[in-house]
């Protein structure tokens, strides 16, 4: 735990949030980590952790289709904290468009497989 809260990170947040989750699970052990920078999603803050000395929180299944992982080093988080929930989103009038339903289906269905894939071999 003092090795990871004694790095910079580089924080993704669309909203550009200085505190989220982590920062709470953290902050319920009694430390807190050195926010270096805020990006606004994953892949600026996987570009700015290869290219500094900062640690990036970055979703293993994001990973899984990244040409990156001879040059990361990937853990487990040293405590617990909230999972991060994905969701589909659209327009109600796109509801009854068949290929928008198709598209919907086919990104559930490889989200699927890509969860199967996570839960069968830790990273």
């Amino acid at each position: 735990m003092s090795d990871y809260v004694a790095w910079g990170h580089v924080v993704a947040s669309p909203e550009g949030a200085l505190h989220g989750s982590v920062d709470d699970a953290l902050a319920e052990l009694g430390t807190k980590r050195k926010i270096a920078s805020v990006v606004p999603g994953f892949p600026t803050a996987l570009s700015v952790a290869l290219e500094s000395d900062l640690i990036a929180m970055i979703p293993a299944l994001y990973l899984l289709n990244q040409q990156v992982t001879d040059q990361v080093h990937l853990f487990e988080l040293p405590f617990k904290s909230r999972r991060i929930t994905v969701s589909q989103m659209w327009h109600p009038r796109m509801e009854r468009d068949p290929g928008h339903r198709w598209l919907r289906e086919q990104i559930l269905a490889i989200c699927g497989v890509a969860r199967s894939v996570m839960t069968k071999e830790p990273v």
